[in-house]
């Protein structure tokens, strides 16, 4: 007999890249630093409701599909008593070791990672990355198992600038010369993004 344990609706994480401002309200995220990696990430957190519709306690254990970036609680051996229940937390940790795995010159040198997700680029959402892990209800008393699907999607945003270069034209000494450009995310996704200064080369000098 196969312990009936019902859940809520599958898990959908919609995650974006990891930023100052605050995630969005469809899913709780806070910061925190992982102790073995000593890396800044966001966590977002589902709850699960599990209920016992049985008339008889049934002990269960739950396992995640991949510890690497998943974590649960309880994650220990636990039970039902008839028509009770418990909730479950499944927290998604996004961090930058983590994403590095998705950057498009080494999700090509993955193979088993490339079959695993759904990939498409659109204007809206910029990059997204698709794909699904699940959470194992596993019965200690028959050895059979309850599978949750969980679904997580990770945007990248797309940024454009409006212009491929910056010409000051015609300078004279003393002169103050400015340019503006003008860059902008036509994603939903929030972004950080710096500008860095390169050197131009040396030039020669010209004496008057």
């Amino acid at each position: 007999m196969l312990g009936d344990i019902l859940s809520l609706q599958p898990n959908l994480y919609n995650c974006t890249l990891p930023s100052s401002k605050k995630s969005s309200s469809r899913a709780s995220a806070k910061s925190t630093t992982l102790s073995n990696r000593n890396r800044r990430e966001i966590i977002y957190t589902r709850t699960l409701n599990l209920l016992n519709t049985r008339q008889c306690t049934i002990p269960f254990e739950l396992a995640i599909s991949d510890s690497s970036f998943l974590s649960i609680q309880p994650s220990t051996l636990t039970s039902l008593t008839s028509q009770s229940k418990v909730n479950v937390q499944c927290n998604f940790h996004l961090s930058s070791d983590f994403i590095e795995r998705f950057r498009s010159t080494n999700l090509n040198k993955n193979e088993s990672l490339l079959s695993k997700i759904e990939e498409t680029i659109t204007i809206e959402h910029g990059r997204r990355i698709h794909w699904h892990e699940q959470l194992a209800i596993k019965f200690k008393q028959n050895e059979m198992e309850q599978i949750i699907p969980i679904d997580i999607r990770l945007y990248f945003p797309i940024l454009t600038v409006n212009c491929d270069r910056i010409d000051f034209g015609t300078c004279f000494l003393e002169q103050t010369r400015q340019k503006e450009l003008i860059l902008k995310n036509l994603t939903c996704s929030s972004s950080a993004w710096s500008i860095r200064k390169d050197c131009c080369p040396s030039m020669s000098t010209v004496e008057w």
